[in-house]
């Protein structure tokens, strides 16, 4: 560092000026950051949260889903053999 500069003007604004020698900082500095506002992030948290609860919604359906079939296959065999004792024996 070359020089330092600290000012206070008279609105109130502060100022720094710091001076570096040559070649010490990069030539090309990368893009700044794009700022997100409080509520952004609020609306992303919330939107990721109505994702979840979709998601637990639609593996509890599911889930009810296959227990409902494997009910009515294993009814199906059942009135099967109930219905047709004697399709099975020799």
């Amino acid at each position: 560092m070359a020089d330092f500069h600290f000012n206070v003007h008279m609105d109130g604004k502060i100022t720094f000026e710091i001076h570096y020698e040559e070649g010490v900082l990069p030539e090309a500095f990368p893009e700044a950051c794009t700022r997100v506002s409080r509520a952004a992030k609020a609306a992303v948290k919330t939107a990721a949260q109505k994702s979840t609860e979709a998601m637990k919604i639609s593996k509890v359906v599911l889930s009810i889903i296959t227990i409902l079939s494997a009910v009515l296959g294993l009814t199906k065999v059942l009135a099967f053999d109930i219905t047709n004792p004697n399709c099975c024996s020799d």
